[in-house]
């Protein structure tokens, strides 16, 4: 959408289009979704109970290892947010507007990956649609990390590799918050926030180690995909030694 408003608009343009997305979030969340916490466990809140509550998740192994595995997928998926479009732009020579149809061919894909993953796991545990989606992410970022070293970037490695970056985060970060929310049930709003302060925490830290060698090496891109794409397999793994032999069965 983006790119599509540069095309009969200036930046500004983009700043409104996100207030009113904004907008129509709040509206909907005010007035489309009710509250589903009963009336007898309602609580003031307030920032000692949110400390208290989060210092009690952080001492939940489970609960921690599965932040962190969505923390650092998100680290891997914003080093692709923050340098794709100088690599398919400045080093590929594609255009703004080609640049636009690649980026939401991947973000569709993203899409449809959560859709999918939302349908599979009625029938399929999320830790081994997990397992698979963490597994293609380190293949595509190592593919993109050799097309750095060997082979000058060429589009039929940093394309390819760029899908199977992006799409598969459809199965991790729904599948990730499930299974980090099941250790936070009675402190769900405390859990929700630490997962999306995870998140946005790690993707800040990705997003200026991808500029360090200018914008005309896909090279850090590459090294922070892979960095963060294994960090998030090694506490998934973790979590898995974590979890009880009988939820595991």
């Amino acid at each position: 959408m983006g790119g599509l408003i540069l095309v009969v608009g200036q930046w500004r343009e983009i700043f409104w289009a996100i207030a009113a997305m904004s907008l129509i979030s709040l509206l909907g969340t005010l007035f489309l979704i009710p509250e589903s916490l009963p009336q007898e466990r309602r609580h003031a809140g307030g920032f000692r109970t949110f400390l208290h509550n989060a210092g009690t998740l952080l001492r939940r192994r489970l609960f921690v290892a599965y932040m962190l595995v969505n923390a650092f997928s998100a680290f891997a998926l914003m080093a692709y947010v923050s340098a794709s479009s100088f690599v398919v732009q400045e080093m590929l020579g594609f255009t703004s507007t080609q640049y636009s149809v690649s980026f939401a061919i991947n973000s569709t894909g993203m899409m449809a990956a959560a859709f999918l993953s939302a349908r599979l796991t009625r029938t399929i545990h999320p830790r081994r649609i997990m397992r698979v989606a963490l597994a293609v992410v380190s293949l595509a970022s190592f593919a993109l990390l050799i097309g750095s070293l060997f082979f000058d970037t060429p589009a039929w490695i940093v394309l390819p590799a760029f899908f199977f970056t992006v799409a598969p985060q459809g199965m991790i970060f729904g599948n990730g918050a499930a299974m980090a929310s099941e250790q936070a049930r009675e402190f769900a709003g405390t859990g929700s926030a630490m997962l999306g302060l995870g998140f946005s925490f790690s993707a800040s830290l990705a997003a200026p180690l991808v500029g360090i060698a200018g914008t005309h090496s896909s090279l850090p891109m590459a090294i922070t995909m892979v960095v963060g794409s294994l960090i998030s397999i090694g506490c998934f793994v973790l979590a898995g030694r974590h979890t009880p032999s009988a939820q595991r069965a």
